[in-house]
């Protein structure tokens, strides 16, 4: 199961369903606005560690690298660069110059010894972190900006809208990998389609990320244990489609009239959804019933364990009782009086590989 990033900080704060089981590693198709923003991050990125890179050569390159519209790409890069430099010349809240300290750093936090390491960037077409451990919710700074007083974590947007940097959960778990002694401040680069570039900064103080920290253990915990909390995130949600929350789900897949191939393994895959979410519940609300004893359901009945006889005969159960020579020789004769019955069953199965 590929884990949480910290890009995802919001939704994991909100639900931690979409976590909790394998929805296979491999990376989503990226919409035309991701890929923008990829090629955005990578020129950024190059003209940040290198001041005598060429921008419009370097736009070129991710234009044609990412399939994006090359003139959107360049103005929206040249026009970002600008405002950029002002605002580390001192056109800031602070009247102070800034400098750069990291570009696109990639940093894990440890959620159960809540300590920071710096690890190796993101697989590029995967976008996995590959020397994580455990526990471990790993994340990328775009820009890291400092003096002697402030911190500045920086984080690239191209799309639409941005929250309060202050408020970002993405923001705020970049952070724990830079906190010092210096003010700490979170701040977006804002360069949508539809208006110039703008940098949205805000101060955070460290009890607030100390906080975060524990929001962050507390979230984590509960990946895997079927928690279900609906909230604005939702709507990004990549398990969305298979919540078991969207109560209608069933209902709309079974009246969206003839089966096709995509329906069919869209059912399929919301159904077994469902199966883990129930094997789940069953396990939690028999755990209850075993240590506070028996609860009455909405309808009148008493909910409690039935202790019931049952008989099982197995070639295991044999060689238990028998011994694994004389077990042996049992099965064998039992097979030559044709008591035991061999057939095959059918059962409809996802295979990772996919139809050959």
């Amino acid at each position: 199961m590929k884990p949480p990033s910290m890009s995802e900080t919001d939704r994991l704060l909100q639900c931690s369903y979409p976590w909790g089981f394998d929805r296979g590693s491999s990376a989503d198709a990226s919409s035309s606005a991701a890929t923008f923003g990829t090629a955005f991050h990578e020129v950024m990125a190059t003209l940040a560690r290198n001041l005598t890179a060429d921008p419009k050569a370097e736009v070129k390159k991710a234009a044609g690298k990412h399939s994006v519209d090359a003139e959107d790409l360049k103005t929206r890069v040249l026009d970002a660069r600008i405002v950029l430099r002002q605002w580390m010349d001192g056109k800031n809240p602070w009247s102070q110059k800034l400098s750069v300290k990291a570009v696109e750093k990639s940093i894990a936090f440890h959620v159960v010894r809540r300590t920071v390491r710096k690890i190796k960037n993101p697989t590029e077409d995967t976008h996995e972190y590959l020397d994580i451990e455990k526990n471990e919710f790993p994340g990328t700074v775009d820009l890291v900006l400092e003096n002697r007083n402030r911190t500045v974590v920086l984080d690239y947007k191209t799309g639409f809208d941005v929250s309060y940097p202050d408020r970002s959960g993405q923001l705020r778990s970049l952070a724990l990998g830079f906190r010092s002694h210096r003010e700490m401040v979170l701040a977006f680069l804002h360069a949508p389609s539809h208006s110039g570039p703008v940098i949205y900064a805000a101060e955070i103080n460290d009890e607030t990320l100390i906080k975060h920290k524990d929001a962050i253990a507390k979230a984590w915990d509960k990946i895997g244990d079927g928690s279900l909390r609906p909230g604005p995130a939702c709507a990004y949600c990549p398990a969305a489609q298979q919540c078991p929350l969207n109560a209608n789900n069933l209902v709309e897949l079974k009246a969206k009239g003839d089966l096709t191939a995509a329906r069919v393994g869209q059912i399929h895959e919301t159904l077994g959804a469902y199966d883990k979410l129930a094997k789940m519940l069953r396990e939690r609300i028999c755990g209850y019933v075993r240590a506070n004893g028996p609860v009455q359901r909405p309808d009148g009945k008493i909910l409690d364990f039935v202790t019931r006889p049952f008989s099982n005969l197995s070639g295991a159960s044999i060689k238990r009782a028998l011994g694994e020579v004389e077990g042996a020789k049992m099965l064998e004769l039992l097979e030559k009086k044709k008591c035991i019955e061999h057939g095959e069953r059918e059962e409809l199965r996802a295979i990772a590989e996919g139809i050959k």
